[in-house]
């Protein structure tokens, strides 16, 4: 199953995706490794509490008001940020 994003504007189903992404090679690994690790885990936990806390209340009032909702705790969990256009009133906006 699919899911379509709406623009939290005008709520149009009508968005362009661009991905911007950061990467980082063995090196930096081997130095930054077990902080990373360890501030992976601590992002995880915040990202959860985000989903449980905010992320489904938000959503329900978009979905009430015919609005499209951007997950918040998505940031925390996926290591990519997203940029999305919408087509219609022209809004960028990242997810």
């Amino acid at each position: 199953m699919r899911m379509y994003r709406k623009c939290p504007r005008c709520g149009s189903p009508h968005v362009q995706l661009s991905l911007e992404q950061s990467k980082h090679g063995c090196f930096w690994f081997i130095l930054f490794g077990i902080g990373f690790v360890l501030w992976r885990i601590v992002k995880y936990c915040i990202g959860i509490v985000i989903f449980l806390c905010f992320d489904w209340y938000m959503a329900i009032i978009a979905s009430a008001r015919n609005k499209g909702y951007v997950w918040h705790c998505k940031k925390w969990f996926s290591g990519k940020r997203q940029l999305y256009y919408c087509h219609n009133c022209g809004y960028n906006f990242r997810a």
